[in-house]
């Protein structure tokens, strides 16, 4: 579904397939190296791409610590006070704060309806 809110706009304004293609590598590209679990320092290029040591703090367990919620760009987070950089930081503990309050992520339809609840 992600895929179709940024390719469908990309190909309204004109670009051709193969555009939107190579956009949707790279974007695809982006994300997994934001999930890696490795320590990568970026530096300045933290305001312009999401990259470990940011997205980690988007993972941590801590509520406080909680921030960064974009996956390629940092600009939605820059722009609504979300966006936290702190060289060297690493969130103590990653996932959610009470993990048996969440269905089970085998029962998708529990798990897709979570946001709504």
């Amino acid at each position: 579904m992600t895929a179709v809110i940024v390719q469908a706009p990309l190909l309204f304004l004109g670009l051709s397939p193969y555009a939107v293609f190579a956009a949707t590598l790279l974007i695809d590209l982006q994300t997994m190296i934001s999930h890696c679990n490795v320590d990568v320092r970026a530096g300045f290029w933290n305001y312009l791409l999401v990259g470990p040591e940011l997205h980690h703090r988007h993972h941590s367990a801590d509520k406080g610590e909680a921030k960064n919620y974009g996956a390629v760009l940092p600009g939605w987070d820059l722009l609504f006070g979300t966006f936290r950089y702190v060289p060297g930081f690493q969130p103590q503990r990653l996932g959610v704060e009470r993990p048996e309050a969440f269905p089970d992520s085998r029962e998708v339809w529990k798990v897709l309806a979570m946001p709504f609840q």
